[in-house]
């Protein structure tokens, strides 16, 4: 009896070890025998032989690789089509947009695409509204010209669209009406700041789900409007440097429960301090402190608002303080020893001793450490 039941549990472990592969399969595990699609694979490589790659951003692309194992590729484990594409940084000329033929269809599987810091210019191309499943887009620091492509509105699965540091201009009304389709609803985060943007601030309610709006260093004006209150999913807020005017009054927050910090100077630096009289007294603790306090919400805070709260700080004023700096303390040091002859001699020497001593203490040292070696 024992020994038929020791052979019936070998047997079902037999089977299960045999069942193992199809039921992984069957959960939707990762397939660790996948590898990229090849015209996906060849069309990535084409890009790196075409590119000037000075400093070697692209080296890992190797064609006796897997691109899962390229730098800024990331592909899925279960399909094999590559998810994530990120060549920040890698002077692509904007040509090569049009190799990338199978990221612009709308069967492809990308999710993120980061084409940040590179020489694109003119305007924004429509062909990143074909591709359905993107959810992050960053075109930051190009040289990108007009206004958002109307066929942005029909991106349904959009979250982030990051296109701060380019050259587009046009009216903040445009803007909002080319993205109002489906795609208002799924944006998360909107970062256009530091570009030429014109016009007032519009109701933002268009976006319900929008966690981070920023919009610094533009050329907007006017009020800002009441319903900015109603953004209760609103976490960072940035308006520095425009020419914002009007009152504030408390129900410019009264649903901002997430915002983690209050707007400040100098993205309020436009207001006077009319702007805020018949206001109610703010709490002695903010929401947005009682939030900075909590070590986990620190480690959550988008990335664009933590390069905002850095801008804020290097301006224009700080560079010219360091360079006042740097030309007051290296005049005051040289211009002394060439306007007095006795304190330069007296430099000099000490420099000339200095060297001296210094080339003894070292001979001295190197003898001792050979005397010790020999013996």
């Amino acid at each position: 009896m024992g020994g038929s039941s020791l052979q019936f549990l070998r047997t079902l472990i037999l089977l299960l070890l045999c069942m193992k592969p199809a039921t992984g399969n069957n959960l939707g595990l990762a397939d660790t025998h996948l590898v990229c699609k090849e015209h996906e694979r060849q069309a990535l490589l084409k890009i790196k032989y075409d590119l000037i790659d000075d400093y070697g951003h692209l080296s890992s692309w190797n064609s006796n690789q897997d691109c899962c194992k390229w730098s800024g590729v990331r592909r899925s484990n279960q399909t094999g089509h590559v998810i994530m594409l990120n060549l920040n940084a890698s002077s692509i000329p904007l040509r090569h947009l049009q190799v990338l033929q199978w990221l612009f269809k709308s069967n492809t599987s990308v999710v993120e695409l980061d084409f940040s810091f590179n020489q694109f210019q003119g305007l924004i191309s429509n062909a990143f509204s074909r591709i359905n499943s993107l959810a992050h887009l960053y075109l930051s620091s190009n040289e990108f010209e007009g206004e958002i492509p109307k066929a942005f509105g029909g991106m349904c699965n959009l979250k982030t669209l990051n296109l701060s540091r380019n050259y587009l201009s046009g009216q903040l009304l445009d803007f909002i009406l080319n993205l109002t389709e489906c795609g208002n609803h799924s944006l998360e985060v909107l970062n256009l700041k530091r570009n030429q943007i014109l016009g007032s601030l519009l109701d933002p309610t268009t976006f319900p789900s929008l966690r981070v709006l920023s919009l610094s260093q533009n050329h907007l004006n006017g009020a800002i409007p009441v319903s900015l209150g109603k953004l209760s999913n609103l976490e960072g807020l940035y308006l520095r440097h425009n020419s914002l005017e009007g009152v504030i009054s408390k129900a410019h927050f009264s649903k901002l429960t997430k915002l983690k910090k209050i707007p400040t100077s100098p993205q309020l630096d436009t207001f006077n301090a009319s702007s805020y009289e018949g206001n109610a007294p703010l709490p002695k603790k903010c929401l947005g402190e009682e939030i900075a306090q909590n070590p986990t919400m620190n480690r959550s805070r988008e990335h664009a608002g933590m390069q905002d709260e850095r801008e804020g700080f290097i301006s224009i004023g700080f560079y010219v303080s360091v360079a006042l700096g740097f030309i007051a303390g290296f005049w005051g040091v040289v211009g002394t020893l060439v306007l007095n002859m006795s304190l330069r001699v007296a430099y000099f020497r000490f420099l000339n001793d200095f060297k001296d001593r210094l080339y003894v203490a070292i001979s001295v040292n190197m003898a001792r450490v050979q005397r010790q070696l020999q013996n």
